[in-house]
């Protein structure tokens, strides 16, 4: 599942037209679930799921605005290098 085409314009409130760049996301949702019986004369079990989030940015070429990586950097565009993991409990 992705976005193909983002804008980003900055960061803050005093962003312009002139620092417009675009970028794409991909992600990937992965994860797991079990159930442990525990006690089975009363049906007792233990649940347990665990899911992460990975994501990708990506610079698409050609798109008449200039790609985030030849504006910006990580520090400008916080997660720009490395996109952290979302994981989900």
């Amino acid at each position: 599942m992705g976005l193909n085409k983002l804008f980003y314009f900055g960061e803050g409130p005093n962003t312009t037209q002139a620092g417009q760049s675009v970028f794409s996301q991909q992600q990937a949702i992965v994860g797991g679930n079990a159930i442990v019986p525990v006690f089975q004369p009363l049906a007792f079990a233990l649940y347990g799921e665990i899911n992460g989030r990975l994501v990708t940015i990506g610079s698409p070429q050609n798109q008449g605005v200039p790609p985030i990586g030849a504006l910006y950097d990580n520090a400008t565009a916080l997660g720009l290098a490395r996109a952290p993991a979302h994981p989900d409990f």
